[in-house]
This record gives structure tokens, C-alpha cells and sequence, in this order.
């Protein structure tokens, strides 16, 4: 739905070339972005939650910027400290939206709230556990995120 809406959405606000920071501000949520790349626009949320940042990315376990870099357009994002993330159940099981699920198993990214949400939601699809070591497996579930989004992107207008 995200990669759906950007084009629409960050269109409206976006500044062109460079890195410069935008904004996209709608009833009480205020996202800053940047764009990086060419192609499809693809929003990509950086590890952290609430503490998300930009600067997250060099340390991520899969660096999307620079993975993606020759593929997709990505808006970078902070949000308020107020941006809610989390839904019901009744949410994911009605959610029509196709969405690669990542299980992993710390803290912050419960093992059990993944596999979850890959049983409720209806297009949902799921990558192997665990997905980023040996360096093999990892490259492999770049490859699957790739052909997930190739599949999933809209058709152009």
C-alpha cells in the first residue's frame, strides 16, 4: 500500500534532486523524508521504531538504500514521536495489502507477533527463519524481497 501511495502522496511535497529533506504533513502526522535513488518509489522504514532515523540504514541488517539504490526511488522518513505502529488482529486479518513478512526474534521484532501476522493476513507471505546468516541465506532473502516487490508494483499509468 505504501509503495502504491508514494508516488501520489510524497509527489506532493517533493523537491527535486539531492538530498534535501521534505516533509509530507497530513492531519496531525508529520513525516520528513529524503529521497535517494531512481525508479519505482519505494517508502522504506528504517530499524529503530520510534527512533527510527535515516542514519539507521549503515548499521541495518540489510542496508535498503544501498541494496535497492539502482532499483527504486526511497523516501527516507522520521515521524513523530506520537506515530502509532501497531494494529489489531482484526486489522491484519482484513488487510488486503501484500506484505513480506521478516520473522526474527529480539525484543523489539518478536518471533511469535511475525508468524502472527503471516497466519491472520490474507496476502501475506513469509521468508525463512532465520533469514540473515549464513551470508547465503541472506543474499537469498534480498533476492526473494526483490521478486516480492517486482510483483507487487503497480502498474504504470
Amino acid at each position: 500500500a505504501a509503495a502504491a501511495a508514494t508516488p501520489r502522496v510524497f509527489a506532493q511535497q517533493a523537491g527535486q534532486g539531492g538530498l534535501a529533506t521534505s516533509f509530507y504533513e497530513k492531519g496531525n502526522v508529520r513525516i520528513r523524508y529524503q529521497e535517494i535513488g531512481s525508479g519505482f518509489p519505494l517508502l522504506a522504514t528504517p530499524d529503530g521504531g520510534l527512533n527510527s532515523r535515516i542514519s539507521n540504514w549503515q548499521t541495518a541488517v540489510i542496508n535498503v538504500m544501498e541494496v535497492f539504490k539502482n532499483e527504486y526511488l526511497h523516501n527516507l522518513y522520521r515521524v513523530r514521536p506520537d506515530f502509532v505502529h501497531s494494529v489489531s488482529r482484526d486489522f491484519v486479518r482484513t488487510c488486503q495489502t501484500p506484505m513480506l513478512v521478516l520473522p526474527d526474534d529480539t525484543p523489539a521484532h518478536a518471533y511469535q507477533t511475525a508468524v502472527d501476522v503471516a497466519s491472520l493476513a490474507p496476502n501475506a507471505e513469509v521468508t525463512v527463519y532465520p533469514w540473515k546468516d549464513p551470508p547465503e541465506l541472506k543474499a537469498r532473502t534480498i533476492n526473494r524481497v526483490r521478486a516480492f516487490l517486482k510483483a507487487h508494483q503497480p502498474a504504470a499509468a
